[in-house]
């Protein structure tokens, strides 16, 4: 999963917060027309700056057109660090950013940082009850308690050695250049995706943990057509944290026990139907997460369903990205599951 933030015109959007959470939702259907949402040319001015500004740092993992910089060859740069690379899915009154997480407080202060030069509003689509800032003083005090709250210290290589010597395997995302450790257990695969931060007065190691059925992986890796190490069901939105005025290896020790075992009591079952039930219009990487949720509770008559209005050009509200190929591939993985499992 991405950390989506939405930067967006307040010439051209609601003024009133219940009337423009409406607007986003008609917004991710992802129906503009005319609009490939790869181009800069059918977007605000405002809008068309503020791409400038961010995108010296964090540049787009798509070519946009109209843009200063193209689609990044990861190969043939090897000083880029890949942790910054983002999709910006570009709207005639709106932007919408997926950064990866391993970035994610530097993205958000990095884009409130270019919301507020450009005079654009801002919304963290990632942070539940948050609700949209439009006017400057409000990005600019919400930006100023970012940069008070934590200076980044260490790098996370003791967790990660700690997390190596339990029997983890160690990962790092080839999208976004996340560092990540999984542990397959129990027909489960548990996450853990640590960072440690610092402030005035204590350090704080928030665990970035996530566990998912390790069918639900399989269904995953199905429909992307390629091997998933890992893939969130479910998007924790507050970490396990540990806080102290010194973290020690031991207090790493003792917290993780808590945390792992917390994980082991997640419902499974539960968290694959709320998934399954969500909107198809969901932003981002939900698709698939969708899909494959309703391929493991079977619902392949619903699977078929979805690919027949697909093939008759009824989008139903996907993302731009996901085509017929995705869905049939969920059916197929729907198809394999029930043969391991009967009892679907």
């Amino acid at each position: 999963m991405s950390f989506d933030l939405l930067v967006f015109d307040p010439q051209y959007t609601p003024s009133d917060d219940a009337e423009f959470l409406e607007w986003y939702k008609r917004f991710v259907q992802w129906d503009e027309t005319e609009n490939d949402y790869s181009s800069l040319t059918q977007t605000t001015v405002p809008l068309k700056k503020f791409y400038t500004w961010l995108s010296k740092t964090y540049p787009p993992m798509n070519h946009i057109d109209g843009g200063i910089d193209t689609a990044i060859n990861m190969h043939e740069d090897d000083d880029l660090d890949e942790a910054c690379i983002t999709e910006y899915v570009i709207g005639k009154h709106a932007i919408y950013l997926q950064f990866s997480w391993s970035v994610a407080e530097e993205a958000l202060r990095a884009t409130l940082d270019a919301a507020l030069k450009e005079k654009v509003g801002f919304w963290n689509v990632s942070e539940t009850g948050s609700m949209p800032l439009r006017l400057p003083k409000d990005i600019k005090k919400l930006l100023s308690q970012l940069n008070d709250r934590f200076e980044e210290t260490i790098t996370n290589k003791d967790v990660f050695n700690f997390l190596k010597e339990k029997g983890w395997m160690l990962h790092r995302d080839p999208d976004g250049g996340s560092r990540f450790a999984t542990l397959s257990q129990d027909d489960k695969v548990f996450e853990i995706s640590p960072r440690i931060r610092k402030s005035s007065n204590k350090m704080t190691l928030y665990w970035g943990e996530n566990v998912i059925p390790a069918r639900y992986l399989e269904a995953v890796s199905i429909i992307n057509d390629e091997k998933e190490k890992f893939f969130p069901l479910k998007i924790v939105m507050i970490d396990a944290t540990l806080e102290a005025e010194d973290i020690k290896l031991s207090d790493v020790r003792s917290d993780f026990e808590n945390v792992f075992k917390q994980l082991q009591q997640r419902d499974m079952k539960a968290e694959l139907q709320e998934v399954s039930e969500l909107p198809l219009s969901m932003p981002g990487n939900w698709a698939i997460s969708i899909l494959a949720a309703k391929a493991c509770l079977g619902h392949y008559e619903e699977l078929c369903n979805i690919c027949k209005r697909m093939k008759q050009g009824d989008r139903q509200g996907f993302v731009p990205y996901v085509e017929i190929g995705h869905i049939e591939r969920a059916i197929k993985a729907c198809m394999q599951l029930s043969q391991a499992d009967p009892d679907l």
